[in-house]
């Protein structure tokens, strides 16, 4: 099965932003799990092939989904990085044997290590390993194999060259796959109710949704929310909540490194909600809610919240460090995101006048929007409809009542 993130390996300063992103591959999650079975064993878990510019690694421990474990990690991240550092290498494709790209950590591993204080530090390290990416493209299977061999034609290929690529090769939905399922009034309401800063603020507003929204979509949508919610452990909902808000604000390195902290808090003991939620799912597979402590909202205090970010918390004396060699930590990353749909948030500084793009123009049309976006994206296809589903639902028509034409106004969200 090919479900993979298509990487590239640019000359040189882009070199040093892979060879972080392959850090970040092996620095987020590692396992150190039992032996694999001897079947597993007689066939190497990890792949690997090259055609002209095109490099592949193929993830291959199908019967387990191709869940990564520690010795498929320490086999990847030489060759990743090995790869970023050549100029013969244009682009880096990941794939996985059978069906499924890979299924991520095997955390059951990490349960028995937390549980033994012995082999805590073994747990610890299992966050240290690993990777996720958002996807900026969407190719027909039908349609990867030439893709692949259009890359590996590509010579000393940069960002542009393979987005233009991939774009060539994409494709609208198609009219039997579902549709997004956050728009219109789901995603005005979601916006709305996770705008919070606390974890009690959010579920309120979401009750208030379940009981009392006009929009039986998004009625349903927060009662079932809500629901997935009162399952989960009350601290990693408000853990959770501070790491998100911490994150908008950090580096990619600062983020990385928080989150192993966090890790890190959780397998020394800092609440014992991983290992029961862990265990809940994995080991015993109980249906029912697992014995969270503390097992409310209103038990889980600030003082509980700080054990997995303040430096002076015991849970985090010591803590392990991620490995980024000191040139790879100054180095300015590309952003892949400007090669997908724009984001509501660029769509908004073009309605306000505050993109470059705009030229500081206050007063734009809906056409005008999407004629500044087509142009900005290449004539990238879900563009139109991405932005005309954000100004349906974010904008507000101005009308100077002259008979000439209405303005867009962007309205924002209360605090």
């Amino acid at each position: 099965m090919f479900a993979a993130t298509l990487r590239t390996s640019m000359p040189r300063t882009a070199a040093l932003a892979a060879a972080q992103r392959t850090t970040a591959v092996a620095h987020h999650l590692m396992s150190t799990a039992a032996a694999s079975p001897a079947s597993e064993q007689e066939e190497a878990t990890v792949l690997f092939e090259s055609n002209g510019s095109l490099r592949t690694y193929i993830l291959n421990r199908p019967k387990k989904l191709n869940a990564l474990d520690e010795p498929m990690l320490s086999i990847l991240r030489p060759k990743i990085e090995e790869w970023s550092a050549s100029d013969l290498c244009g682009t880096i494709v990941g794939r996985g044997n059978g069906r499924a790209f890979c299924s991520g950590g095997d955390v059951a591993s990490v349960v028995q290590n937390a549980s033994d204080p012995t082999t805590i530090p073994h747990a610890i390290d299992y966050f240290k390993r690993d990777e996720h990416g958002l996807a900026t493209h969407y190719i027909p299977s039908r349609r990867i194999p030439l893709l692949l061999d259009r890359l590996a034609e590509l010579d000393k290929p940069h960002a542009s060259v393979i987005d233009r690529t991939l774009e060539d090769l994409s494709a609208e939905r198609e009219p039997t796959e579902a549709a997004p399922p956050f728009v219109g009034a789901k995603r005005a309401a979601l916006d709305r109710a996770f705008r919070h800063n606390t974890v009690e603020r959010i579920v309120t507003d979401l009750e208030a949704y379940g009981a009392q929204g006009e929009d039986a979509e998004v009625k349903q949508w927060a009662s079932d929310t809500l629901a997935l919610l009162h399952l989960r452990s009350p601290t990693s909902l408000k853990v959770s909540l501070e790491a998100i808000r911490r994150g908008k604000r950090q580096t990619l390195f600062e983020a990385l490194e928080m989150e192993l902290k966090i890790a890190t808090a959780f397998c020394r003991g800092a609440s014992p909600d991983f290992l029961t939620g862990v265990k809940a799912v994995l080991v015993s597979k109980s249906k029912e809610k697992p014995e969270w402590s503390p097992g409310s909202l209103k038990d889980v205090t600030p003082e509980i919240v700080s054990r997995f970010f303040d430096p002076q918390s015991p849970y985090l004396a010591d803590a392990p460090k991620l490995d980024f060699p000191e040139e790879q930590r100054s180095a300015k990353l590309g952003n892949p995101l400007k090669y997908a749909l724009p984001t509501e948030e660029e769509i908004a500084s073009v309605v306000i006048g505050s993109h470059g793009a705009a030229g500081g123009n206050l007063g734009l049309r809906f056409e005008e929007v999407l004629a500044r976006f087509a142009e900005l994206r290449g004539g990238k296809l879900g563009v139109k409809e991405k932005v005309t589903e954000v100004v349906n639902r974010r904008c507000e028509l101005t009308d100077n009542a002259d008979g000439n034409f209405v303005w867009l106004k962007w309205k924002h969200l209360p605090k």
